[in-house]
């Protein structure tokens, strides 16, 4: 009977890393998350600059989500 408590324990190990998995994917925005921030920023750009880097610096509407933020560099 040495299968089956191996089967177990391999089943519980699947499921512990898929969790963990899901858990840790959640904490970061996705590519499709960051491409739709930038695009929401470069309209808000273009409709008040200064506004707009204002909420970026806040993190106001939308523009702080998890790991994902506008960044803004003067020249």
């Amino acid at each position: 009977m040495v299968g089956k408590p191996l089967l177990i324990l391999s089943t519980m190990a699947l499921v512990v890393l898929w969790v963990a998995g899901t858990t840790q994917a959640a904490e970061f925005g996705t590519r499709e998350e960051a491409k739709a921030m930038l695009d929401k920023a470069v309209t808000a750009v273009k409709g008040n600059k200064e506004k707009a880097l204002a909420m970026f610096n806040n993190g106001e509407s939308g523009f702080k989500d998890r790991d994902l933020y506008v960044l803004c560099k003067y020249f």
